[in-house]
């Protein structure tokens, strides 16, 4: 493994990444510590905490990766391997874009970002994981899980898991028995050959969920709480089109939003997932990661591209691969333009409220009190709550020497509530969440006493302007789905709403940057190099 250099805005450095790897991995140094903040503080920014070094000069690359997250630093990595030069442009003072992970005053680790992977449903994230040195153990669902209904009162327990199979009892057995099957009916490759293409893309997941049979209160209780977790929007936002692509490529509904081998939320990692993100960087050359460096402008003339940023600096390449979320193209100025569908994605597209509040405890009381940790509440702020602790619990007991430093409940604030909720002062949103954590659990005086609260509204960070991925409205989805990822004119795109699998997820991530720079590669050897793509085309690349 290298020891790459990253380089901090014009003029600058932050310094070597690998010892900063080897100290996320062993659980000490500093990485964390300007992130991780004290009781009742939102994070807003962090610094690298890396050792000086001298300023790297600036060359002609054969690719620039805009973007320093799972998705860019994947492709970057596979563009190394492959003997191509590449420059990673990071707008943050920090790689690993949404993943992003803190240290608790205890010494363990908090997830502000992503935070699952399954090793056995999403193999590419758990490879990486494992070569980068990093554990994982499972969620934990040991216990009752809660529904509680703030207006009323009411309050219902059932085993700690997430739904993992299809239950013939659920009063919405039928709906999502059929939401399955259309999300099965869905073409991936070329999703204007699904069945209904057109009308399923016109209809609200909202209006779909009604006219399947659901009440407003089903939805409200039971649907709602899931949609805006899952994708920071509403059912009435979104179009069904595009819900069903997406529940498609994380291999059904089921395996979505479940906690067992299947599911989407079955595993986390002990070293944080962040340290993927650093692992990666550390394999590249001297240099070709660049922090502080947000692109303004990206030029292609007849020969190269020149990307510019906001502080002056230029960058030149054969071309680009863009790994941001779709949305945040608008930050850049193309010359020429954008295919027109392209940038009809970009203006068309949205970002969902998302935040994460995150309250850690000296003690796992809701696990004590026989509680799984999970719970949903539809009537408050915060829409699902789980168990965040960064370990195993084992009876007091070091299982696999992965007992828990840090026990931590992890709350979801997300949607239309959630922009609601952001309006109060910090006090406020803190009190408003320890209050509906303490009554939904019945323990208010325990829920009342974190020893740290991380907060991070993933909408105020300038650089992701709201989580996990684009969404998109009724009747826009299956003109710009395709559009929207299609590589033209010497431009790639990754990041993980243009994977094909597990979007939205850190697989997905992965996936969406191998595939970018295995186009860009391909068109590298070919001769799109020499002779450059007409306007428009789109590059067939191996995936």
């Amino acid at each position: 493994m290298s020891g790459a250099v990253v380089t901090r805005g014009p003029g600058h450095t932050v310094g070597r990444l690998l010892g900063l790897v080897a100290n996320a991995l062993s659980g000490t140094g500093t990485r964390y510590k300007a992130a991780a903040v004290a009781p009742h503080r939102s994070i807003s920014t962090t610094t690298t905490g890396l050792p000086p070094l001298t300023h790297l000069p600036m060359t002609h690359s054969d690719i620039i990766v805009i973007g320093g997250g799972l998705s860019g630093l994947s492709a970057a990595r596979k563009l190394h391997e492959a003997g191509k030069t590449v420059t990673v442009l990071e707008a943050r003072d920090r790689v690993g874009g949404k993943t992003w992970s803190v240290r608790t005053k205890a010494g363990g680790n908090v997830e502000l970002g992503a935070a699952w992977i399954n090793e056995h449903t999403q193999p590419t994230i758990t490879r990486l994981a494992e070569e980068a040195g990093n554990r994982y153990f499972e969620q934990n669902v040991d216990g009752s899980a809660i529904v509680y209904h703030s207006r009323s009162g009411e309050r219902a327990l059932f085993p700690g898991a997430t739904v993992n199979e299809l239950d013939p009892k659920d009063p919405l057995y039928t709906l999502k028995t059929q939401l399955q099957a259309l999300s099965d009916s869905v073409d991936l490759a070329d999703v204007s050959r699904t069945p209904n293409a057109q009308e399923l893309d016109e209809l609200s997941a909202y209006t779909w969920f009604r006219e399947a049979g659901a009440t407003p209160q089903q939805i409200h209780e039971d649907l709602e709480p899931i949609v805006g977790t899952i994708w920071g929007g509403t059912a009435r936002e979104i179009s069904f089109l595009y819900l069903l692509h997406y529940v498609k490529t994380c291999g059904g509904w089921v395996s979505l939003i479940s906690d067992n081998h299947k599911g989407g939320q079955y595993q986390r990692t002990r070293n944080g997932n962040q340290s993927m993100s650093l692992y990666l960087a550390s394999l590249l050359p001297e240099g070709t990661v660049r922090l502080e460096h947000p692109v303004s402008s990206v030029t292609r003339t007849r020969d190269i591209v020149v990307v510019g940023t906001r502080s002056g600096a230029s960058f030149t390449a054969d071309a680009v691969i863009l790994a941001l979320p779709t949305p945040l193209y608008s930050n850049i100025r193309f010359e020429p333009q954008l295919p027109l569908l392209q940038r009809q994605a970009v203006e068309r597209s949205f970002v969902g409220y998302y935040c994460k509040v995150i309250l850690v405890y000296d003690r796992p009381w809701w696990y004590e009190a026989g509680y799984s940790g999970s719970s949903f509440l539809p009537d408050g702020h915060v829409a699902i709550t789980l168990d965040s602790s960064d370990g195993i619990y084992a009876r007091g007991l070091d299982a696999r020497g992965m007992a828990p430093r840090q026990y931590s409940l992890t709350c979801f604030v997300t949607d239309q509530r959630g922009l609601k909720w952001s309006q109060l002062p910090k006090a406020e949103r803190h009190a408003a969440v320890i209050a509906e954590v303490g009554a939904a659990f019945q323990r208010p005086q325990d829920a009342a006493h974190p020893v740290e609260i991380f907060e991070l509204e993933w909408i105020n960070q300038e650089w992701s302007r709201g989580a996990p991925v684009a969404l998109y409205p009724p009747g826009q989805f299956l003109l710009l789905a395709q559009a929207s990822g299609a590589p033209t004119d010497r431009l790639f795109f990754a990041g993980t709403e243009n994977s094909p699998s597990w979007k939205g997820y850190m697989e997905g991530a992965v996936i969406a940057g191998r595939n970018a720079a295995g186009q860009a590669i391909e068109w590298l050897n070919g001769p799109g190099r020499k002779g450059k793509l007409r306007r428009g085309e789109v590059v067939a690349g191996k995936l």
